[in-house]
């Protein structure tokens, strides 16, 4: 199975090269590795990254050249999981990550301007997928995650148990439920004055007592 899949990949990966889009074909040649790394010969991801070896390094330079650096990324990519004893190439694709980090993060500005907080963080998140060490996008996706936090805060204060006669249990549960509230954000029991009012409402349709050793 997971040499048909190899295959299939390495089969969408040449109609991409031959349509010239070489960071496609990278990226499904890589995919096909990733499946079946023991696989060689010319339907394998090994064998076709290793006959377009030289195209993918060019093309990963001028993309990069370009800015271009998700095509760069497609194209080292294949090449440094064949081949990661090529510290160049592994340089190389780490400082693709690395700037089309930092692109990510002023996307994020950008979005931030325009009020879309939401598409912001996502944008962030991504960049810190390339490069985790990205300081500005760690420090702008914590900001941005208290910001949403803020905005979609639901305030529960307490839980509401409508008992169904069993009063008892519904005393000893209230407690119990009440201590959790705040484990579940952005529900719970908050300070924040623009948080949305809600109600968490608890009803007990019938409570079966066990025998004493009985699992419930």
């Amino acid at each position: 199975a997971q040499r048909e899949v190899a295959a299939l990949y390495v089969k969408n990966g040449d109609e991409s090269k031959a349509r010239g889009a070489w960071g496609d074909a990278g990226e499904w040649w890589r995919r096909a590795f990733e499946v079946a790394p023991d696989e060689t010969g010319a339907k394998s991801g090994r064998g076709a990254v290793e006959a377009n070896e030289t195209a993918l390094d060019e093309y990963g330079e001028k993309s990069a050249q370009d800015k271009k650096w998700i095509e760069a990324i497609h194209a080292w990519a294949p090449l440094t999981a064949v081949h990661p004893e090529k510290l160049d190439l592994a340089n190389k694709l780490g400082d693709a990550h690395k700037a089309y980090a930092v692109e990510l993060d002023s996307s994020a500005d950008e979005l931030v301007k325009k009020n879309l907080v939401g598409a912001a963080l996502v944008s962030d998140l991504r960049a810190l997928q390339h490069d985790p060490l990205q300081k500005d996008a760690y420090t702008h996706s914590t900001e941005l995650r208290k910001s949403l936090g803020s905005k979609s805060s639901i305030s529960i204060p307490t839980a509401t148990i409508d008992n169904g006669g069993w009063w008892a249990f519904a005393n000893a549960l209230t407690p119990k439920l009440n201590g959790r509230l705040g484990e579940y954000p952005p529900y719970g029991p908050t300070k924040n004055q623009s948080a949305v009012p809600a109600q968490f409402v608890v009803t007990i349709e019938d409570w079966v007592s066990c025998p004493a050793g009985l699992p419930i």
